[in-house]
C-alpha cells in the first residue's frame, strides 16, 4: 500500500513544532464553535463522498471484508464528525 519513512528526532520535533503552529495564533483555536461545526460538516461532507474508496482501501489494507467495512470505515467517520459538530 505504501511506505513509512522511520522518523529520528528531529522528524518528531518539527511535526510537533509544525503541529503546534497550526493549533495556536490562526487556526482551529481561534474559531468560534459554530464555525468549528461548520469546518466540521464540510469534513464530513468530503468523507462522504469518498466513503466507497475508504471502505475499499480498509478492505484492501487489512482483509476486513467490504460488507462490513462501508459501515464500520466507509460512512462511520463522516457520521462521528457530524455528532460532534452539533
Amino acid at each position: 500500500m505504501g511506505r513509512t519513512p522511520i522518523a529520528d528526532a528531529v522528524d518528531v520535533d518539527a511535526a510537533v513544532a509544525t503541529t503546534r503552529r497550526a493549533f495556536d495564533g490562526t487556526g482551529w483555536s481561534d474559531l468560534q464553535p459554530g464555525e468549528r461545526a461548520d469546518a466540521m460538516e464540510r469534513f464530513a461532507d468530503e468523507m462522504a463522498k469518498r466513503s466507497t474508496l475508504i471502505a475499499e482501501t480498509v478492505t484492501a489494507e487489512n482483509g476486513m471484508p467490504i460488507s462490513l467495512s462501508v459501515g464500520a470505515n466507509g460512512f462511520s467517520g463522516a457520521a462521528l464528525l457530524r455528532y460532534y459538530a452539533v
